[in-house]
This record gives C-alpha cells, sequence and structure tokens, in this order.
C-alpha cells in the first residue's frame, strides 16, 4: 500500500488562485505600459504645440521690433536673421538714438528732454496762456527693452495709461505731442477763467464754478447794469483736448424787482451768445457779448 504524504497534496483550488494572480499580475503590468505609452504620447504632442508656440512667439517678437525699428529709423528694410535676445538690443541701442536727435528737435517747441541718467529719459513739457509761462511738467522714462513711466507731475485727469499703451512703444515723438496737446489745452481753459474773473468782476454775479479739469464751466453775467436779465451760461468741453465748448447751455434769468416781469427775452441775443462761446475762446466771447 503507498502511502500519500501530506507535502505533495497540491490543492487545485489554490493552483488556481495562483494561476489568477499570475494572470492579474501580467494584466496590470500590461495596463501600466499602455498608460506609460499613452502618456509619452502625450507628452510628446505637447512638446511639439510647445515648440510651434515658441516659434510663433518668436516671430511675433521679430516683427514686433521690426515695426518699433521701423516707426524709429523710418526704414522699411527687412531684418537681419538674429535671435530674440539681439533684437531686443537692437530695439534699446536705436531707441537711444533717437532719443538724442530729439533732444535737439524738441528744444524749439516747448519740450524739452533730456538724459540725466544713460537708461533714463526726462521730458518737460513748458505751457503758456497768450505769451505767459505757466507752470512746466515732468516726466521721467526708464528705456531698457521697453519704455516705462517711472514718474511724473501731470494733472490726474490727463489719460496717460491710456495714451502709453497706445503710443509710449510704438510712437515716442506722438506720445510726446499727445501730452503736449492735453496739457496746452488745460492750461488754456484753465487760464481763460482766470481772466475772466480778472478782466469781467464787474459784470459777473458769484463765483465761478469750474471742474478741475476745467472741462465744464458755469458763470453767470449782468450785461447791463440797468438791466434785470442775467444771462446764464453752461459750457462743457467734451474732450480734454478741446479749447472750444463743444456744448453751450443758455439761460436767461430775471431780476426780482418790480419791472422784472415785463422783460422780454430776445432769442436772437441767446442764438448770438451761443454762437459766440462756439466760435471763441472763453474771454474774447465774453467781450464780444458785451460789445
Amino acid at each position: 500500500m503507498d502511502v500519500v504524504l501530506i507535502d505533495d497534496f497540491i490543492d487545485p483550488y489554490h493552483h488556481l488562485q495562483l494561476l489568477e494572480s499570475r494572470v492579474q499580475k501580467e494584466a496590470d503590468e500590461k495596463a501600466n505600459e499602455k498608460r506609460e505609452h499613452q502618456e509619452v504620447e502625450r507628452l510628446k504632442v505637447k512638446v511639439q504645440k510647445l515648440r510651434a508656440k515658441k516659434a510663433w512667439l518668436e516671430q511675433q517678437l521679430k516683427q514686433q521690433h521690426a515695426k518699433v525699428l521701423t516707426d524709429l529709423d523710418g526704414d522699411d528694410n527687412s531684418l537681419p536673421d538674429m535671435g530674440p535676445q539681439e533684437l531686443v538690443q537692437l530695439v534699446a541701442e536705436t531707441q537711444k538714438k533717437k532719443f538724442e536727435e530729439l533732444i535737439q528737435a524738441y528744444r524749439l517747441t516747448g519740450i524739452t528732454v533730456t538724459t540725466p541718467e544713460p537708461d533714463i529719459t526726462r521730458v518737460c513739457w513748458d505751457t503758456a496762456h497768450k505769451g505767459t509761462l505757466c507752470e512746466p511738467y515732468y516726466m521721467e522714462i526708464q528705456h531698457k527693452e521697453t519704455l516705462r513711466i517711472l514718474r511724473h507731475s501731470l494733472p490726474y485727469f490727463v489719460p496717460l495709461e491710456t495714451v502709453s499703451q497706445t503710443l509710449l512703444n510704438t510712437d515716442f515723438k506722438k506720445f510726446v505731442a499727445s501730452m503736449s496737446e492735453y496739457l496746452a489745452a488745460y492750461v488754456n481753459r484753465r487760464q481763460e477763467i482766470v481772466m475772466l474773473q480778472e478782466k469781467y468782476s464787474d459784470i459777473l454775479i458769484g463765483e465761478v464754478e469750474s471742474s478741475h479739469a476745467a472741462d465744464f464751466v458755469q458763470f453767470q453775467l449782468k450785461l447791463q447794469p440797468e438791466s434785470e436779465q442775467i444771462v446764464e451760461a453752461k459750457l462743457t468741453y467734451e474732450q480734454l483736448t478741446d479749447i472750444l465748448p463743444t456744448k453751450v447751455r443758455i439761460k436767461v434769468l430775471l431780476g426780482n424787482s418790480a419791472n422784472a416781469s415785463d422783460v422780454i427775452v430776445n432769442t436772437q441775443d441767446i442764438k448770438h451768445y451761443k454762437e459766440c462761446f462756439h466760435s471763441m475762446e472763453l474771454t474774447k466771447a465774453v467781450g464780444e457779448i458785451i460789445d
């Protein structure tokens, strides 16, 4: 009779479990390999896209710098083949050269451009009204890869941010000229109000009211001492570069005396007042009205 040892006996159920475990392990390894392969392919595609985007950005950078150089030099010739860093350096050198040329040109227009430091440009706008000098305004600009405003003394209502985003790094001449236009118009409107108060204080009723930017003015005039009529004018300058009002409202107020109700408002006079304010600076218009 044969004797069967326990150790030699293999349980079929246990053997099946071992096989299933081995199969599952192999399946998991294949699944991991597949996922790794898919991840590698995804990364390859991403790298290709990033390389294409890099090439596009370099091309855009070159075109932008070419435009800046063309605006500065007026030369439409194509740029030599060079890398982004070389282009940046070329633009910076061209801008510096252009600034030096502008220093002499602006001195003749009430605008002074100086370079107190190698990478700093200071612009000074001298303002005047009817031959009388008024206050100057300053701005310091840093010029490296791009131009950046460091500090300035311009009034808060001048749209500096909007204009600088559009012109500062694309057309410096136009930027400086645009700021000059805003400042000149503001000083003109403000000084006209000052002159009105000084020259026609005898016919002004009360104070002249105006906005900080002097783009809105309101005042009352008694044109004739014996008349009961008081002319109220409201002038609006829609653009901060305007020196003549775009909107004029005229209202004739009557006094409180017993004869006030007998005063007849002449519509032709009102039309004439509006025409004067629309076509003349403030003090000249008032002078024309009272003559």
